[in-house]
């Protein structure tokens, strides 16, 4: 219990339960109506609903909620911290879950539920991925801009769903969720084993930095 504790005091969770309240409530106005996005290729703009923007900010909050004020220290933690690491990713995601099929339902928009519970997974997935190479400060940023360039490049220049639009894909497409729960996973397992992956594979992109005293050469010593 004083491991949980330790362990939740640094990551203002409080405050990221907060935020995704708010994030949510949108969605039980906003859900099923749509924007025009332009499309890059030519076509006509492309709607946009907004059960597909939705999530993008909650996986945005469940990726910046894995940041501590101590990851330094964490660096070099032990196995039950990536397990509580696991188990708060897991945890905020069935919060976000519920809050957007809460949202979404009040106006009576289930049939875009499912559309927003596979774009949360894309998208934590996709930040989740990316914080072995940019640090958990930043990752957050990353579903952000994905979001934008598949937003921006929807259809092609014969009005087909490019393929790696996985967010405009029919809400039964098998290969839609496959993709959107594998990378869910697969950023889950790299961002909870990121620091001694990190260390060991990519020594120059690791947020720990040799110290002064590691680096400066040691002197002989002195035989009388």
């Amino acid at each position: 219990m004083v491991q949980v504790k330790d362990f939740l005091k640094p990551r203002r969770l409080t405050m990221i339960l907060s935020a995704m309240v708010v994030a949510a409530a949108p969605g039980a106005i906003w859900g099923q109506q749509a924007v025009d996005v332009p499309q890059l290729s030519g076509q006509p703009n492309a709607p946009l609903l907004g059960a597909l923007l939705l999530p993008l900010p909650l996986a945005c909050l469940v990726v910046a909620a894995l940041h501590s004020d101590m990851n330094e220290m964490e660096v070099r933690a032990a196995r039950s911290l990536r397990r509580l690491e696991v188990a708060q990713i897991v945890a905020l995601l069935l919060i976000a879950s519920v809050l957007l099929a809460l949202a979404l339902a009040i106006n009576g928009q289930h049939h875009v539920v499912l559309f927003a519970l596979r774009g949360l997974f894309l998208w934590t997935g996709v930040g989740l991925a990316v914080m072995p190479l940019v640090g958990r400060q930043v990752a957050w940023t990353a579903p952000m801009g994905l979001f934008i360039a598949m937003s921006l490049a929807t259809r092609d220049p014969k009005g087909a769903v490019y393929i790696w639009a996985i967010p405009a894909y029919p809400v039964d497409s098998i290969g839609a969720w496959s993709i959107s729960i594998a990378t869910c996973i697969i950023g889950a397992v790299l961002a909870t084993t990121e620091p001694n992956w990190l260390r060991s594979r990519l020594p120059r992109l690791s947020r720990t930095r040799p110290t002064e005293a590691e680096t400066r050469p040691v002197a002989a010593e002195r035989v009388p």
